[in-house]
């Protein structure tokens, strides 16, 4: 029984050990300015939520760390602090006046947000961006069209 417990003890700390040196290539990347804006179907700009920028590590590329932006009421975005060179997945927020009702309200489901739920993962969205050492690395407008999310059937279902 105290072997046990001496285990439960000791794993927690080997761990923590094993993640820092990941974390610490992670944060020493140098990071890049990256801007954009984000617009609707109809061309009228997304005024509130965040864009996030995750690693595209599908290509064997360095792991790195994810960066976020906010949107602003002309639809334009900064990530905060930047982001490493790379390609990336990118995925964007409920708004948050939409988030902050749901919290209000302590409703299950949260309100539809003024685009597609695709648009919510990173693996659904079909947006991608890439960061260049070198240049502007101002992104094309993300225009987000009406788009659906496939459900996969039951298994033994066509």
């Amino acid at each position: 029984m105290k072997t046990n417990c001496r285990l439960l003890l000791v794993l927690p700390i080997l761990l923590v050990g094993c993640g820092k040196d990941v974390n610490k290539s992670a944060l020493n990347q140098t990071r890049y300015p990256v801007s954009g804006k984000v617009t609707l179907a109809d061309g009228k700009p997304l005024t509130d939520g965040t864009v996030t920028f995750l690693p595209d590590n599908k290509e064997g590329e360095q792991v790195g760390l994810s960066a976020i932006g906010k949107l602003q009421s002309d639809g334009t975005y900064t990530l905060d602090g930047g982001a490493p060179q790379g390609k990336y997945r990118v995925k964007l927020s409920r708004p948050t006046t939409a988030a902050s009702s749901v919290a209000a309200t302590k409703t299950a489901q949260a309100p539809k947000p003024p685009f597609s739920e695709a648009y919510l993962d990173e693996d659904t969205s079909g947006l991608v961006a890439e960061v260049k050492p070198t240049g502007s690395n101002a992104v094309p407008p993300f225009v987000l069209v009406n788009k659906t999310v496939a459900v996969p059937s039951p298994v033994g279902k066509p």
